[in-house]
């Protein structure tokens, strides 16, 4: 089974539809927190996924992300800035798999509810992909999520669709 999508946030980048998040030929790697990592939709069109995920966004709430330090943790193979934990990044990745928990699978069961861990991706492959200055101890209010989809030949994944939070469309 395939994993194709992952929901998002950008702290200072506002991408447009089929813009890729990891770099290509129109810029670079784009600082983000997955507030879902890779899922698959089960029994479930897309269709129908994007008119439940935006009535879902627009009963949320917007957010309010607090990024730490960059540091390379145990769990991860990369540097990373943690996100602050117990917050609204928490809640939302909880209220996200509560509301479509038989809607999708998760590619990584074990690194969610408790386990999920956000951040920013620091480096990649002993690249540093992002100035990590920008993004170091500060606060960033997020008014949209975006649901970001893979290729179809899995080599970049693009955004797919903006949502706002807390507003009807």
């Amino acid at each position: 089974m395939e994993y194709p999508y992952q929901i998002v946030t950008f702290l200072d980048a506002v991408p447009v539809e089929g813009q890729s998040i990891y770099g290509d030929e129109n810029g670079g790697w784009l600082a983000h927190v997955a507030l879902k990592r890779r899922f698959a939709l089960k029994d479930f069109s897309e269709d129908q996924f994007v008119q439940e995920f935006a009535l879902f966004c627009a009963s949320t709430p917007a957010i309010v992300i607090k990024t730490l330090t960059v540091q390379k943790l145990d769990r991860m193979p990369v540097e990373v800035i943690t996100i602050e934990r117990s917050s609204d990044v928490d809640m939302f990745h909880q209220a996200f798999l509560s509301h479509f928990e038989q809607q999708i699978v998760s590619k990584y069961p074990d690194r969610e509810g408790e386990a999920y861990l956000p951040h920013i991706t620091a480096e990649y492959w002993d690249k540093r992909v992002i100035d990590v200055v920008p993004y170091e101890n500060k606060s960033f209010p997020v008014n949209s999520v975006w649901l970001t989809k893979d290729a179809p030949n899995g080599q970049n994944t693009h955004i797919f669709k903006q949502f706002k939070l807390g507003a009807i469309e």
